[in-house]
């Protein structure tokens, strides 16, 4: 019998890798990168970047970028919890994804003053992230997933539809006033005002006031990692409402929102939903969640995933 040519032997491996049966959804490898992303007027951001083979072979490519709440680094997306680790989530659901930390956050670089680190210079260094992931992913346009502070970036970056392919945004603040919380505390905002030096100090515990019901691990592990010094214009930016411009916004938005949200109350983010882009915002509501669904209980940490996800693969307008 004659061996066959090279032609016919690459053809017939090609066939036989065909034939073997893919992983699981959910069950890839997830990769791991740190970046150093260097910003045009000097500085970095600090970004983890996660991804799987089967993302990376995905045509057309996507990518997201997690952008966070006023009093977190980039490691709160990845809690090690099973439904919790979100970038493990996404990986696996076909994205590169990366979770970043704002300057004077984390391992992003540090101001000295933070009151530098106001709300236009964060989005100006997360709009230089979202053309560094475009150019290094070959990824056209990004997704954009934000909470809070990082869901207003989210919503102003996405008045570039070029650039910016949809967003998901939850745990908003935007014209309702927080009918609870530390922003209802005058002492509190005169505490951020004289902060000598812009930045103040967050205890890791104090936001799992927003876990109600989540599992211990996931508890303990935002305990250890989120307590830090944050830049005081993370918080002071939401006292005078609304700080972003939700009608410029032109890629399709996700609001996700609980009625038990007990910082803005059942209908705090209405006018977001309905100020978003030309057309208004897509809502998912839930009665039971409340200010944080990604972060609470087991079937409510599901149900903002399985929003995010479909919505993420067909971004609409209402």
């Amino acid at each position: 019998m004659s061996i066959p040519g090279p032609r016919w032997t690459c053809l017939l491996f090609t066939l036989a890798l065909a034939a073997l049966p893919l992983p699981a959804r959910g069950a890839e490898k997830v990769f791991t990168a740190e970046h150093k992303i260097r910003l045009p007027g000097g500085g970095f951001v600090a970004a983890t970047e996660t991804w799987t083979e089967a993302g990376a072979a995905r045509s057309p490519r996507r990518a997201v970028i997690l952008l966070n709440g006023s009093a977190f680094n980039r490691q709160h997306w990845a809690i090690p919890a099973k439904g919790y680790n979100g970038t493990t989530i996404l990986a696996r659901a076909g994205w590169f994804t990366f979770a970043v930390d704002f300057l004077g956050v984390g391992d992003s670089s540090k101001p000295a003053d933070g009151t530098d680190a106001d709300f236009d210079t964060q989005t100006e260094a997360m709009s230089a992230v979202v053309d560094y992931v475009r150019g290094l992913r070959g990824v056209p346009r990004v997704d954009l997933i934000g909470e809070g502070y990082g869901g207003g970036i989210a919503v102003r970056l996405a008045a570039n539809p070029r650039k910016v392919r949809s967003t998901v945004t939850a745990a908003m603040l935007y014209d309702s006033p927080p009918v609870a919380g530390p922003l209802t505390d005058p002492a509190f905002i005169g505490i951020l005002e004289s902060s000598p030096d812009g930045y103040f100090f967050i205890p890791g515990a104090g936001s799992t006031i927003f876990m109600a019901g989540a599992p211990q691990a996931a508890i303990d592990y935002v305990t250890a990692t989120q307590g830090g010094s944050y830049p005081t214009p993370n918080f002071l930016a939401a006292t005078d409402l609304p700080f972003f411009d939700a009608t410029r916004a032109r890629a399709p938005g996700l609001v996700i929102f609980g009625r038990q949200d007990f910082i803005v109350g059942p209908h705090g983010v209405d006018g977001l939903v309905r100020e978003y882009g030309p057309r208004g915002a897509v809502l998912a509501v839930r009665d039971d969640a409340g200010h944080a669904p990604r972060i609470e209980r087991p079937e409510i940490a599901r149900w903002f995933w399985d929003r995010t996800l479909a919505f993420l693969e067909r971004p609409r307008h209402p």
